[in-house]
C-alpha cells in the first residue's frame, strides 16, 4: 500500500496480515467503506477518526482487537460498525456520538458492559451483541426508538 488514490470510495483488505493501520490511511478523506475483516489487527490507530465520509467500517475477525479508540466517535457519517469476532472487553463512550449509526454488530466478543450513552444512537435499526458476557442492559437501551432488532444472550 504504497501509494493512495485520495478519491477511493471504498477499501477492502480483507485477510492481509497487518496489526494496525499506516498513517497515510488518513489522507482517504472520501472513503465511505473500509473492511479490514480478518486482517490480524492488534489496535486501532487515532487517526481513523480523520476518515470522516466513512460510512461503513468492518472490523470483523481480528481476534487480537481488544479495544477501540475513543476517536471512533468521530465518524460522524457511519451507518454500519461490524465488530463481531474481536477480543473487545467494552466498547468505547464515544460511540454514543454516531448519531447516524444504523447497524451495530458485536457478537462474540468479551463485553461485560455497555457505555451508558448508547441511547444516544438515535437512527440505530439492529443491534446483534450474542456470545458476549453481558449481564445487563444500560436503561439508555430504552431510548432507542428506532430500534427494531436486538440479539442479546
Amino acid at each position: 500500500m504504497k501509494r493512495y488514490r485520495p478519491g477511493l470510495k471504498s477499501l477492502t483488505l480483507y485477510a492481509i496480515p497487518i496489526t494496525t493501520l499506516p498513517e497515510k490511511l488518513a489522507e482517504l478523506r472520501q472513503l465511505e467503506s473500509l473492511t479490514l475483516s480478518k486482517s490480524n489487527l492488534t489496535s486501532l490507530p487515532r487517526h481513523i477518526g480523520k476518515l470522516n465520509q466513512l460510512q461503513v467500517l468492518d472490523l470483523s475477525y481480528n481476534p487480537s482487537l481488544s479495544l477501540l479508540p475513543p476517536q471512533i466517535g468521530e465518524l460522524h457519517q457511519l451507518r454500519e460498525l461490524d465488530l463481531g469476532m474481536n477480543a473487545l472487553t467494552a466498547l468505547p463512550n464515544e460511540l454514543e456520538a454516531l448519531e447516524k449509526l444504523e447497524h451495530l454488530y458485536g457478537e462474540f466478543n468479551h463485553l461485560e458492559t455497555l457505555p451508558k450513552g448508547i441511547g444516544g444512537l438515535k437512527k440505530v435499526q439492529k443491534i446483534k451483541l450474542s456470545s458476549n458476557r453481558l449481564l445487563s442492559l444500560p436503561e439508555g437501551i430504552g431510548k432507542l426508538q428506532n430500534l427494531k432488532e436486538l440479539f442479546f444472550g
